[in-house]
């Protein structure tokens, strides 16, 4: 089989064909599996064909929305698959000096694709330098991260663009399953606060934060656990008691991650 997955990493089906056919003849036992690969590879020599001559943005389109929406279940095909024809995509537009085709496919997401996770970091990090406040960019980085092993840093990067614009934070396609977890359970306005709470996400800050009731919530969070980690206990209790009055389901919520019950 990984003859015929090769083959699909450089987008040779014919030779994938091969491959898959035989297998499917002669081992009963890989029978189903060499009849999809060959079903794959037939149905992708087909696609490229069809995408021959296009202009460059419009065949890069038509193979992205082609890839995203090929039926092949998860697993080695699939991953191969995608690897091949998001090479070829970053051949096509970078020849082209293409960089982004509306509405999703740029060249950051294309290596980030093909697992060329340095490249996708090095891609999103320029584009960030020129368009900071772009939450979709934002929330690309933080993919990147998890793809990188950063988890804390990419979950600081969620945690942020949550705390930003939530109603503007994409949420297909999350890499972070705890978190979305958090997000279907409290909503995405409130998920920077009980994601803390659930040792989920970090505590995050920034000037630019508009004035919301998270913001607000992880700001005094942030305060009664700098207070409580430098032992000013009368600070701490006095931050507590307004979270208390304040907020009181996200102060319960406190005093249970602290296992403290409901005491001060």
């Amino acid at each position: 089989m990984r003859l015929g997955y090769e083959a699909f990493e450089i987008l040779d089906f014919g030779a994938a064909k091969v491959v898959f056919e035989d297998l499917a003849a002669r081992f009963a036992d890989v029978e189903a599996e060499g009849a999809e690969g060959c079903e794959v590879a037939e149905r992708w020599q087909e696609v490229f064909l069809q995408a021959e001559g296009l202009e460059p943005r419009e065949r890069a389109s038509q193979l992205w929305t082609a890839l995203e929406n090929d039926p092949i279940g998860p697993g080695e095909a699939r991953t191969s698959l995608r690897i091949g024809v998001a090479g070829f995509l970053v051949d096509l537009l970078t020849q082209h000096g293409i960089d982004f085709v509306p509405p999703d496919l740029s060249i950051g997401r294309l290596h980030l694709e093909s697992g060329r996770l340095v490249e996708a970091r090095s891609w999103v990090e320029a584009a960030l330098d020129r368009k900071p406040e772009d939450i979709r960019l934002q929330r690309f980085y933080g993919d990147v991260l998890w793809a990188s092993d950063l988890r804390l840093k990419a979950r600081e990067r969620y945690a942020y663009i949550l705390l930003m614009d939530p109603d503007a934070t994409p949420l297909e396609g999350l890499p972070d399953s705890a978190l979305a977890g958090v997000i279907s359970a409290h909503g995405r306005e409130m998920a920077p606060v009980y994601g803390w709470l659930a040792r989920v996400l970090p505590l995050v800050d920034d000037p630019g934060f508009p004035d919301t009731v998270a913001v607000r919530a992880t700001r005094v969070l942030g305060a009664a656990e700098d207070a409580r980690r430098n032992r000013r206990h009368s600070e701490m209790v006095d931050i507590r008691t307004r979270l208390k009055e304040d907020l009181p389901e996200i102060f319960d919520a406190y005093m249970q991650r602290l296992g403290i019950g409901g005491r001060l």
